[in-house]
């Protein structure tokens, strides 16, 4: 919530309960970002030991007792006072060091504000990265926050940017699978492509996405055929491509984005069959059960015109 003009941005009282998560609400002019519409309450704001409010994680100007008040975020004293209620404070950080130009509407997208990148090995504020592992499932792209851990390596987890916009890291995660129902993926399957099919031929869709859903179809209608091809008995299938994310890539003047996708065109899949489970798994449990490739009937295979692992 930046650049808005206006004598509060945000104005709250102490009706209800409202929740700030991973938000910037600074770099706002003719008042104040944050205010709190309770005219002569009977304990000052900064003197509440309890309130409805709660927050974390957040871009604001903080208040002082000194200087201007303009654009400042005043909030229950005991907000400020908590620990874990971080706060990244903007009050003498320049908005182009943090954020770029609203960018206008495109590819389907509302207009937003892409962060700045974070300059690698020093100091300086950012908001990427900044929000640990408190922000939403996706941004306002629908590009998906991955904040899980990427497998067994908890060091790499990924944590979020604050803001409405999550820079995309490259990430390949783990997947769990069963051997479901073959029957109704192929339902599935079959559901997708009249859908299209039946949108194609209604002539209702704008021309500017008309070949989005031709590839849509293509898809669905190449991945039945190679499901059907690829069934076999108490199969899984594992998808690796589904649950990872893109590596997305700053222009040179930082200005723009572009996505490189986690895809076999780019990557080399290669599997490895381990058994029924491995040391990685299964930690304290019997070693018994840890059946080792050579005394495995366990196939792993990657079927390139599926894309998956079965």
């Amino acid at each position: 919530m930046v650049e808005n003009t206006t004598n509060s941005v945000l104005l709250y009282d102490n009706v209800g309960r409202l929740s700030l998560s991973s938000t910037v609400l600074a770099y706002n002019k003719g008042g104040k970002s944050c205010r709190y519409g309770v005219a002569n309450p009977s304990v000052a704001l900064k003197d509440l030991k309890t309130s409805t409010v709660s927050a974390a994680l957040n871009a604001v100007k903080l208040p002082s007792t000194t200087g201007s008040q303009d654009d400042v975020c005043d909030l229950p004293g005991h907000i400020y006072a908590a620990s874990m209620n971080k706060f990244v404070n903007v009050s003498n950080v320049a908005f182009s060091t943090l954020l770029n130009n609203l960018t206008p509407l495109k590819d389907g997208t509302l207009p937003f504000y892409l962060p700045k990148p974070k300059l690698a090995g020093t100091s300086a504020i950012s908001l990427i990265d900044a929000a640990e592992r408190s922000c939403s499932t996706n941004d306002q792209r629908g590009v998906l926050r991955s904040i899980e851990s990427t497998g067994s390596n908890v060091a790499s987890n990924n944590t979020c940017d604050i803001g409405s916009i999550e820079i995309s890291n490259l990430y390949a995660a783990d997947v769990n699978t069963v051997n479901a129902s073959a029957s109704e993926r192929i339902k599935l399957y079959e559901k997708n492509i009249k859908f299209y099919e039946d949108l194609l031929a209604s002539g209702d869709l704008d021309s500017k996405v008309v070949n989005r859903y031709k590839q849509f179809l293509s898809e669905d209608q190449a991945g039945l055929k190679a499901f059907k091809e690829s069934l076999a008995y108490r199969q899984a299938y594992a998808n690796i491509f589904e649950v990872s994310t893109a590596q997305e890539r700053y222009s040179a003047d930082q200005t723009s984005t572009t996505f490189e996708k986690f895809a076999d065109d780019k990557y080399d899949v290669i599997v490895e069959s381990l058994g029924r489970g491995s040391q990685l798994f299964i930690n304290n449990k019997d070693q018994a059960l840890l059946d080792k490739q050579q005394a495995s009937n366990i196939s792993c295979v990657w079927n390139p015109a599926l894309k998956q692992i079965l």
